[in-house]
């Protein structure tokens, strides 16, 4: 669907309204995104940086092959509540499409929830549930017909699993991504498989004095 054949060739109509870009709600979504991340103390907060590989779903696993995912944020407790904190991310991915060298582009930003169980594992056990906002746009080498650009509400849910690694945690996460943007092709979702570090923020601002706040499970 999300490269037409030549006999469903899209109505410049169409093009024109789904070009149309809620920009006052991206520009909202981002200035939340740093105004979590970036809060007036830095004790117990944390940057992380993940990798890896996402399959479409739904009607956008119909047209989009495999891709790759890139996410980039940040997290801080809220006070009193040591295993519940803020979250804050930006992402990109990409995936092709089915004609050979059309391509999509997903990208946004999300803020949210994260929580730290207590299991039995040696390492530490994270959930997390955002909202944002997400932009797709897809391109194409054989007709600027069959290009797009779409934009609404992003939203997501998944885990990650870190261990301690050296003054840093290694991670690994999975997770449902997806964005209500309408227009013709659908709604995009994928579920991604990363892999990453968490950095105490302190860790990288105040490198000779040590964490403020160990990185790992929070106390009972």
């Amino acid at each position: 669907m999300g490269s037409p054949s030549l006999f469903q060739m899209p109505s410049p109509e169409v093009k024109m309204v789904r070009r149309k870009a809620p920009k006052a709600s991206i520009l909202l979504a981002a200035l939340a995104v740093f105004s979590a991340v970036l809060p007036g103390s830095i004790a117990g907060q944390d940057l992380w940086l993940d990798s890896g590989v996402s399959f479409p779903t739904g009607r956008f696993g119909g047209y989009a092959g495999s891709g790759w995912l890139l996410m980039v944020g940040g997290s801080l407790p809220l006070e009193g509540r040591p295993r519940l904190g803020v979250a804050a991310e930006v992402f990109r991915g990409g995936h092709g499409l089915d004609l050979p060298g059309d391509k999509a582009t997903l990208l946004g930003g999300l803020v949210g929830l994260e929580y730290q169980p207590e299991t039995r594992l040696s390492g530490t056990v994270v959930v997390l549930a955002e909202f944002g906002f997400l932009k797709r746009k897809e391109e194409s080498r054989h007709s600027s017909l069959f290009n797009s650009d779409d934009s609404g509400l992003a939203f997501t849910a998944g885990a990650r699993y870190c261990v301690p690694l050296m003054a840093v945690q290694g991670c690994v996460a999975g997770r449902l991504l997806g964005g209500l943007v309408g227009g013709a092709d659908g709604n995009p979702t994928v579920l991604s498989l990363t892999a990453g570090v968490r950095v105490p923020l302190d860790l990288i601002l105040k490198p000779g004095e040590g964490r403020s706040s160990p990185i790992g499970p929070p106390p009972p």
